[in-house]
């Protein structure tokens, strides 16, 4: 080391606030001495520990080397010279000011920037104080509070600092190739020079991402950045100037005099501008610098002096404490006029200028400028959208790349995944986890789009995060046809989607039932030593869901049921098609909320505060007894021309309003699809950490394998919708009661049989919607699943049959159980939405539906469905069963518990029926089978579903006794499984020519010209009173069939017209 003598010394400066003892400052200045004691001399003068002008940074009274201390606090910190937040220091400061109110904004900034950024809790060193009226700073408390800022931050950062922070940049970035006085450096990929003064060649910028800096490389640095402001202001004037110019207030400016803001007070009061504090990342760190972070060179040095300076820099950086809050952006001025006028009397800013226009011109880099003639109206948008950092390239690109989405397809929902983007980032940044590495995962975080005309953003994010059927071109093909981007999220039909949403209210019940999912299956195989379910479920919600009847019967549910682990977001932007919610949904949400049992908490700038989002999603994990739903308050179509309005939810926003959002976010507007490498790095470290979560759950799986194999291999079967075991043996055939003649009705066939296969279907849970002695649903022995009992299999819902349904579905979205639901028919009704959902989505649930027709007799029409069947006829991908006796019902069984992809209905009675002789399990599986055949050329068929059928055994019987003619009598307990038979099947059932009439105790829609030539059913409500003297009512008895049957036979003879079971084309 070379030996320098006191003259020779570097001389440094620390940036200290007037209020600190001369004590604690005198510690930090013989610690730094004490590191190097050959380079620093202590100085004398006090002043020295305040920011300097451009002329004094350009005279020769400049310190060799000085820092703003935000530098230094991990170092100090790590050595012992500040605590963190120790009595000395609060007495240190509150002794200069008694009872300090705006103290407390420092003590709240130093909890918000640990709980964040992971920075010791520490008090800013550099928060000045420098007014002792308590007066004057409680008013901009209480404009801070007025605007839902929860502190104040002044740092007083001379803006001539501005440059040196970029040229420190360099020094550390490059190599010092010369001693003299002209030094070239190298940084974020090339060189410069300019006269005596260093000019570095890496970006002046604001650093996009205010997390975590691993995630910024060099080419961060230098590329697509815009470029912010912060200003030394020097009069309230100015200040005022500054925000017309969008220099200042709307960026969160480092304001250097404090009492020019008191003076402002009124003013940014009535313009609704907003303060903020732009914080710094350091060099390779894991941490953000609370605050500006620089080491500061006097541009002045030469020779020996400026390589011991530079040495004492570089020893200064080599701590790996230091290392972390170092600083790789700066801010400047955006207006080039103002930057002009400074650079005429300013070296400092003259090379600024210069950093400015090579960077910009080498980079293509697109620089945000604002136009002077703004009206306060734009100044207040423009205010907004850079306030609290507006850093965020990722948000940013997200906004823009969703907007892209839905102009590119001309239609399409902006105005949701633009105002979500911010919660959806600190979400996937921070905590979901799910891998592309395998979809399937099913220890995965689940995330479910409840408001799922907002899929831009959820299919954004999959393809950022490395979904291989998620490729930029199916962002460019959002609602085409055959794309992986539909107009709302599919289940099976794109990877990486959870559940099929869309229709309002849905997604909010299925995450329901993925959260109950989740914590049975964690009380029934997690160990004390290995756990392999702990998982979230996340949910996205609108004001439209929440208007919703079903959701408000998800929300009951699960805070009665207490699942915690469902975490639910509520876009919170009070906008509905048709305006305002004001209009029609004034609740208060949060109340009614808590009132069902959840805990709520509330982000009052969810555009923006990251921080409160983050927050939020911490403290909601952290309750145990609740679910919790997060109030994100946002504005719909943020930073477009269409903000806060309608038109920015149901369509493509147009070029203009597209371009002015690209602007406002420094895109280039003529590019589209745009995503700057620094996002997909960002993006893909989150995708190699939950891979990276994947690999060491594998470990734990592999573990609990070996330690408890049984366990295992039932999850694994589950998994895979495999039955424990051969399920026929365990199918009742009811041939006891047969022979008996003991009459069940088949909800009590359905009790018999699902309690006769639960055992070799450990995954199958269940409930009913508060009619379970109707429905028959319980299992025998079963327990509960309530919040005590989480392993309980048997679920009580509730009158809640829509909310039930989806939640059913949601179940087995989940992906491990399956789910079986009871209800009556008629109520059905009721859960069509959710119903219909589950045969869209391809999900096998069981629709245990009792009470099918006027058969359950006194409750009356109310209760009687007569319509209900066709409609579920109607839905494609459902079969619908509905079965005739025991042996029919087991075969109705046989079919929804191997089913994997189509959801069954079964149709049960009330009323008890015989079993009935023929009837066959297997035979069910056909659909339609011939349970009497009396020719093969019969003079006419008789077809009946359910309970009918022994109305048409009983009218066959007398066809042929009394009148001598040959009757084929056929079961049809599924149209959808006939559907299923080939061709061959369908005629040996219907003959040419034969005359087909069908009974059934519904509406005949559907039946007459494709399965039969007349159909005997319900062309009226039913009435109340005894099923049986309903049915004479109705006319749907033996005696009225057998009439029918002869008027058919005298009308066709056997040239009755084919019947359309297939169609024409086929033949």
């Amino acid at each position: 080391m070379v030996d320098l003598t006191q003259s020779e010394r570097v001389k440094v400066s620390l940036f200290l606030p007037n209020q600190l003892s001369r004590e604690s400052r005198t510690k930090i200045s013989h610690f730094l001495r004490d590191c190097s004691p050959h380079l620093i001399q202590i100085p004398e003068n006090e002043g020295e520990f305040n920011c300097y002008s451009d002329q004094v940074l350009l005279s020769s009274e400049l310190p060799d080397v000085f820092s703003v201390d935000a530098a230094f606090l991990p170092l100090l910190v790590k050595n012992g010279l500040i605590a963190p937040l120790s009595d000395v220091i609060k007495e240190d400061l509150s002794q200069f000011i008694p009872n300090y109110q705006p103290f407390q904004f420092a003590l709240e900034s130093c909890r918000v920037q640990s709980e964040l950024y992971g920075i010791p809790n520490l008090i800013q060193t550099n928060v000045v104080l420098q007014k002792e009226s308590p007066s004057e700073f409680s008013s901009e408390l209480d404009l801070a509070q007025h605007k839902g800022y929860d502190s104040i931050v002044y740092p007083d950062v001379a803006s001539s600092d501005a440059l040196h922070i970029v040229k420190n940049y360099a020094l550390l970035q490059g190599s010092i190739t010369s001693t003299t006085t002209t030094t070239t450096t190298t940084g974020g990929g090339g060189s410069g020079e300019k006269g005596d003064v260093v000019v570095p060649t890496c970006t002046i910028s604001l650093n996009a991402f205010p997390e975590k800096p691993e995630h910024a490389d060099e080419h961060f640095v230098t590329s697509y950045r815009t470029i912010l402001n912060a200003t030394q202001i020097e009069a309230a004037e100015d200040l005022v100037e500054s925000c017309r110019y969008g220099k200042c207030i709307p960026c969160g400016a480092y304001i250097g005099r404090l009492e020019l803001m008191c003076g402002l007070k009124s003013k940014i009061e009535d313009e609704k501008w907003n303060l903020t504090l732009l914080p710094f990342l350091g060099k390779g760190s894991t941490k953000i610098a609370p605050t500006v972070s620089c080491i500061v060179l006097n541009s002045q040095l030469q020779g020996q002096r400026r390589q011991e300076a530079l040495k004492y820099i570089q020893r200064f950086f080599s701590d790996t404490h230091v290392d972390e809050v170092l600083q790789r952006g700066m801010v400047i001025p955006c207006d080039r006029n103002r930057l002009n006028q400074w650079a005429s009397n300013s070296n400092i800013y003259r090379d600024v200028l210069f950093c400015l226009e090579k960077h910009e011109r080498e980079n293509n880099l697109s620089v945000l400028r604002f136009d002077p003639e703004l009206t306060n109206v734009e100044i207040q948008r423009i205010a907004k959208i850079l306030r609290h950092r507006l850093h965020h390239l990722a948000i940013a690109t997200l906004r823009c790349l969703t907007a892209d989405m839905v102009e590119n397809a001309k239609s399409g929902h902006p105005g949701c995944p633009i105002g979500l983007s911010p919660v959806a980032y600190v979400l996937w940044k921070y905590f979901y986890r799910s891998t592309c590495k395998n979809p399937a995962w099913f220890n995965r975080d689940r995330f479910i789009l409840s408001n799922g005309h907002g899929c831009a953003l959820q299919y954004a994010l999959l393809h950022l995060t490395g979904y291989e059927s998620m490729p930029m071109e199916e962002l460019k093909r959002l609602r085409k046809i055959d794309s992986k981007t539909p107009g709302h999220p599919e289940w099976r039909h794109t990877e990486g989607i959870e559940a099929t949403t869309g229709p309002l209210g849905q997604g909010v019940c299925n995450s329901v039932g993925m959260a109950l999912a989740e914590a049975h299956l964690a009380a029934r195989f997690n160990k004390e030593d290995l756990k392999l379910f702990n998982h979230y479920v996340f949910t996205f919600c609108s004001d439209g869901d929440m208007m919703e009847g079903m959701c408000n019967e998800g929300l009951s549910f699960a805070g009665h049921q207490k699942l915690n682990k469902l975490i639910m977001f509520y876009d919170d932007n009070k906008i509905t098609i048709d305006g305002s919610t004001t209009l029609a949904f004034t609740q208060d949400t949060a109340t009614v909320a808590r009132g069902f049992g959840w805990h709520v908490i509330e982000v009052v700038d969810a555009d923006s505060n990251l921080l409160a989002i983050k927050n939020a999603i911490k403290a909601a994990q952290l309750v145990t007894q609740k679910p919790s739903l997060i109030i994100c308050k946002t504005s719909i179509g943020y930073a477009t021309k269409h903000e806060g309005s309608a038109k920015a939810h149901g369509s493509a926003l147009g070029a203009d309003s597209v371009n002015y959002l690209k602007q406002l976010c420094g895109f280039d507007t003529q590019q589209t699809f745009f995503i700057p490498t620094q996002v997909r790095e960002d993006f893909k470290k989150i995708a190699d950490r939950n891979a990276q979560l994947y690999e060491q759950w594998n470990e734990v799986a592999h573990n609990y394998s070996q330690k408890y194999p049984s366990e295992w291999e039932t999850i694994m079967r589950m998994s895979r919708q495999e039955l424990d075991g051969d399920i026929e043996p365990l199918l009742p055939n009811f041939e006891k009661e047969e022979q008996e003649g003991k009459e069940l009705a088949t909800r009590m066939t359905s009790h018999i049989v699902l309690n006769s296969i639960i055992r070799v279907m450990p995954g199958l849970v269940g409930g009913s919607a508060d009619l379970t002695p109707s429905n028959l649903t319980d299992i025998e022995g079963g327990l509960d699943f309530q919040p005590q009992q989480r392993h309980g299999r048997y679920i009580r819902f509730g009158v809640r049959e829509h909310g039930m349904v989806a939640i059913s579905n949601g179940i087995l979205y989940h992906g491990l159980l399956r789910s079986y639901v009871g209800t009556f028919l008629n109520f059905a009704s009721y859960a069509l939405g959710a119903l219909r959902l589950s045969a869209l989505a391809h999900i096998p649930n069981i629709y245990v539906l009792t009470h099918d027709s006027i058969g359950l007799g006194e409750d009356g029409p109310t209760h009687q469905p007569i319509e209900v069947i066709p409609v579920l006829r109607a839905i494609p991908n459902l079969v619908v069963i509905r079965p005739a006796d025991g042996r029919e019902t087991s075969g109705a069984y046989l079919f929804a518990a191997k089913s994997k992809a189509i959801p069954t209905c079964l149709i049960l009675t009330r009323q008890n029926v015989p079993q009935i002789r023929n009837t066959d399990i297997h035979k069910t599986l056909k659909g339609a089978y011939l349970l009497e055949s009396s020719s093969q050329n019969p003079d006419i068929i008789l077809i009946a579903t359910g309970s009918e059928v022994q109305i048409i055994v009983k009218a066959s019987k007398m066809l042929k006794e009394e009148h001598g003619l040959q009757v084929n009598t056929v079961s049809m307990p599924s149209w959808e499984l006939f559907e299923m038979q080939p061709r061959e099947y369908k005629d040996q059932i219907f003959i040419q020519g034969v005359p087909v009439l069908s009974v059934e105790a519904s509406s005949p829609q559907g039946w007459i010209g494709k399965y039969s030539h007349f159909a005997l059913g319900m062309t009226t409500f039913g009435a109340s009173g005894a099923y049986q003297d309903i049915y004479k009512k109705v006319g749907i008895t033996p005696e009225n069939t057998v009439d029918k049957a002869l008027k058919l036979i005298s009308k066709f003879k056997k040239s009755a017209p084919p019947l359309l079971y297939a169609s024409v084309l086929d033949e």
